[in-house]
């Protein structure tokens, strides 16, 4: 008999920069993966596998994308949920500057990778939450789809700081 575990896991770090781009702070956290997210992630998963069927099927699916991938942060202080849509309290965001993936295999999970870039801060913040909404706009907090929420330990973000935040999801069975 096969025992299947297949899952998603991911986690999210925070890190505020020097001058020099070392980082300066750092906190990474589990993080729980949102249904609004993963409603948003199924239908453009499915899209890539049948978009060139769709209209031998009759076409029965429409074209669906998780793009534009935003990182965000706040100060809001909640234990993430998966009924979760937004950050408690955002106060940033940015779009995907990078991403890669990391090939499974045996008894090795694949992973996922994002990476965001956020400028410097109107003011001093106190970062304990963060997280990653897909088909989000920009400018707008809370616009999107909350794929991922986690809580972190406090990071001091301050005016004069850059500071990043990487998601990374494993798709597998360990």
């Amino acid at each position: 008999m096969v025992t299947e575990n297949f899952g998603i896991h991911g986690t999210l770090t925070f890190s505020t920069l020097n001058d020099d781009g070392s980082v300066c702070d750092s906190a990474t956290s589990d993080n729980i993966i949102c249904y609004t997210g993963l409603n948003v992630m199924l239908p453009a998963l499915l899209w890539d596998f049948i978009e060139d069927q769709n209209t031998t099927m009759g076409s029965p699916f429409s074209v669906a994308y998780c793009a534009p991938i935003m990182g965000a942060v706040g100060t809001g202080v909640a234990t993430p949920a998966d009924s979760d849509v937004a950050l408690v309290t955002e106060v940033a965001r940015a779009q995907v500057m990078a991403a890669g993936i990391t090939n499974g295999s045996a008894g090795i999970d694949g992973y996922l990778s994002f990476s965001f870039l956020f400028g410097l801060p109107g003011s001093n913040y106190s970062i304990i939450e963060a997280g990653v909404f897909l088909q989000g706009a920009a400018a707008v907090p809370g616009s999107g789809s909350l794929f991922d929420h986690a809580t972190l330990a406090a990071v001091s973000w301050s005016t004069t700081q850059l500071a990043t935040l990487v998601a990374q999801f494993s798709f597998g069975n360990s």
